[in-house]
Formats: C-alpha cells, structure tokens, sequence
C-alpha cells in the first residue's frame, strides 16, 4: 500500500525537484531577459519619445513589461503609435508584435522547456539508479542461494 502511494507521489517529487534544480538556470535568463528588456527600452524611448508611456527609461521599461504582461498593451500601442510620424505609424505595430512574440512567448517557452529537461533529466537518473539496485538485489540473492 505505501508503495502505490509512493508511486503516485513520484511525478509530483520529479516536478518539485525539477524546479528546484532548474531555478539558477531560470535565475539567469530573467536577468538575461532585464537586459534585453534595458536594452529595447532604450530602443523604444529614442523611437517613442514623444509618447507619456516612453519619455525616459523609467517609464520604457514599465510600460515594455506591461506590455510582456499583456495588460493594458493596446493602450500603450495607441499613445506610440500616436507619437511618430504619419509615415511610421503603419509601421509600429512590427515593433509590438516582435516585442510581444520575443519575450511573452518565446520566454515564457524557453523557461518551461528547462525546467521539463530538469524532470526528465531527474526521471532519467532515478530509473537508472532504480535499475542499477535491481541488479544488485539480484545478484545478493543469486549469491546467498
């Protein structure tokens, strides 16, 4: 009976431990992706600077994660498409797409496929371990009859 119970508590020990173990990794690409989201601040202040939403680096950076967030992101678009020139503004919409596509999809993926190589990594590990004492229970009770 406990043995059932362990089984059934082992994805849920492999999804626990694979966050754990994967946690540094996640630490470094959200640092990596503050950068980016620095540097595209930068970026977006000196194409928007017009707009409340991109004045200085400050509010680029809030309203870029707002709108990794996908809160309120049409508002923001509509105050910078508003900002450029007439003949940027069918333009503009590229900017927020790409933004949108790099860093809520793509990072949002790129995060779960690491911690889903963590647990299979661990489940790996664990059915070799797992093999490796059946083989040497085999061979102590090969030995002793």
């Amino acid at each position: 009976k406990e043995l059932r119970v362990f089984l059934l508590m082992r994805p849920i020990y492999f999804m626990l431990w694979g966050c754990v173990q994967s946690a540094r990794v996640i630490m470094w690409l959200n640092v990596v992706t503050g950068i980016l989201l620095f540097m595209i601040a930068v970026v977006a202040t000196s194409l928007f600077s017009d707009a409340w939403h991109f004045q200085d680096i400050y509010h680029s950076v809030i309203s870029l994660f707002r709108v990794v967030t996908l809160r309120d992101w049409v508002t923001i678009y509509e105050s910078a498409r508003e900002s450029v020139d007439d003949s940027l503004k069918p333009y503009v919409w590229i900017f927020f797409v790409c933004f949108i596509f790099l860093f809520s999809m793509m990072t949002m993926s790129v995060i779960r496929a690491v911690v889903m190589e963590m647990v299979f990594a661990l489940a790996r590990d664990f059915d070799k371990e797992a093999k490796a004492d059946a083989q040497r229970i085999h061979l102590v009770r090969c030995q002793h009859a």
